[in-house]
């Protein structure tokens, strides 16, 4: 790294990074980060630790393949948000970077959890199970574990890497199953998932969704996601759409749908979704037949430091949320579309309903007001809205009142403090460990 010790020979070059000043020296970061050129060809990259200016260093050296010992791994599932959260507060330029570059990173891991993953799914008890496994042009050693499956899965080998929605695309014209669910790279399925899955594929029903176990790194279980007390909405959840623009659902690994409904919506939006393509399909695939909800957790959503490094403090926050709002605004255009073709009315104001949305937007305004996305948006009028839309919100009704109290505090407090909020409700570690506690036991008491 550019602060590191360069050794040279003929034809080769070595960097040796020394410990960065990211956490140690807070106010001489931006040396660290600065961009890292050499002319000599890089042979492999190698991370004995896991510092988050790596990567820079990650991404410049690609394609070359790149490693990491045990100890990166631990480091990064440890501190990286707390570093992430500091390299940003001192240089807040580089968090979109930071972002786009993890962002990036996480979908080429297939190689290192890839085994464990793909052996969930070959271990169905559905005796009629396939297994697609799309490489998203990986720069590590995913296709030399793919090719050790043999012909127990289906490759596909995308030529470049081209981001979810379009491994989504590759993933289903590959399929030939009536029902597919697509299962993201960290997550895995129980045994039972696919013929609990089938079972509940009744005639008219095109999705099917369930509760997935929330996993640290470790494979411990935490919670549930949703969680227990967050009702799904299942039948003809259109309505709710055309009203709010969402409704309560799981994530990509909890969701799976016919191939008729998938027929009729794909492909997925390539440029739109290289992220988050999920959003697109449980928006637009309720347009063709009701949802289906399963209440017990069939598989596992792994929460870790790798995940928890696009979610940091200050302008890095505001940049995810703006994003969100971004992401929520093409989905309000894919489901402006299908609307129109069955002739349905959608309500204006999309998402001035959702709490989630207004959520997002009212932290992106609050957190980082120069790039918010909304011209004319007020911090008050967002946190009336968020208090309103709380009394229709899936929670019990404790839990509603208070959502509710939080929307008026965050639109009411100086703007350093309502950052703080916001910190504290999406990155939980950064809370103090006593105020954590107390919203456990509330958490508990009002469900």
């Amino acid at each position: 790294m550019p602060d590191g010790v360069k050794v040279a020979g003929a034809s080769t070059a070595g960097y040796v990074d020394n410990p960065p000043p990211v956490i140690e020296e807070p106010a001489t970061p931006r040396a660290v980060y600065t961009p890292l050129d050499g002319p000599l060809p890089v042979r492999a990259v190698v991370n004995t630790h896991g510092h988050s200016d790596h990567a820079f260093g990650n991404a410049r050296f690609r394609p070359a393949p790149i490693w990491g010992h045990t100890r990166a791994a631990t480091m990064v599932r440890d501190t990286g948000a707390r570093q992430l959260a500091a390299a940003t507060a001192a240089v807040p330029e580089l968090a979109d970077r930071l972002r786009e570059i993890l962002g990036l990173k996480q979908r080429y891991q297939v190689g290192m959890i890839g085994a464990g993953k793909i052996g969930s799914a070959l271990a169905q008890t559905h005796p009629r199970t396939e297994v697609i496994v799309v490489d998203d042009a990986s720069v590590d050693d995913s296709r030399e574990v793919i090719r050790g499956y043999g012909n127990r899965v289906t490759p596909v080998l995308q030529p470049k890497n081209a981001g979810q929605g379009a491994a989504f695309n590759s993933g289903f014209a590959a399929s030939r199953g009536e029902v597919v669910l697509f299962l993201d790279a960290d997550d895995w399925l129980y045994p039972q998932a696919a013929a609990r899955v089938l079972a509940a594929f009744v005639p008219g029903v095109a999705k099917v969704h369930f509760r997935l176990d929330l996993v640290d790194a470790e494979g411990k279980v935490i919670d549930l996601f949703p969680a227990p007390e967050v009702a799904f909405d299942d039948g003809d959840v259109v309505p709710r759409l055309l009203s709010t623009g969402r409704y309560e659902t799981s994530v990509t690994s909890g969701n799976a749908f016919t191939r008729a409904a998938l027929s009729a919506v794909l492909p997925v939006p390539e440029e739109d979704y290289r992220l988050s393509a999920d959003g697109y399909l449980v928006t637009v695939a309720p347009f063709h037949g009701r949802v289906a909800s399963i209440e017990d957790p069939l598989g596992a959503y792994v929460v870790h430091g790798a995940n928890n490094w696009v979610a940091v403090a200050g302008k890095g926050l505001g940049a995810r949320f703006r994003r969100s709002v971004e992401h929520d605004f093409s989905r309000y255009e894919a489901l402006r579309r299908k609307a129109t073709e069955r002739g349905l009315a959608v309500t204006p104001g999309l998402g001035l309903r959702d709490p989630l949305h207004l959520t997002y937007r009212l932290g992106s305004l609050s957190l980082d007001p120069p790039n918010h996305p909304v011209p004319g948006d007020s911090r008050a009028a967002l946190a009336l809205r968020g208090a309103w839309a709380s009394r229709s919100a899936r929670l019990p009704v404790g839990r509603r009142a208070l959502l509710a109290s939080w929307f008026l505090a965050v639109g009411v407090l100086p703007r350093p403090l309502a950052a703080t909020l916001f910190t504290w409700r999406m990155l939980p570690e950064t809370r103090p460990s006593g105020l954590g506690r107390v919203l456990q036991r509330v958490r508990a008491a009002l469900r």
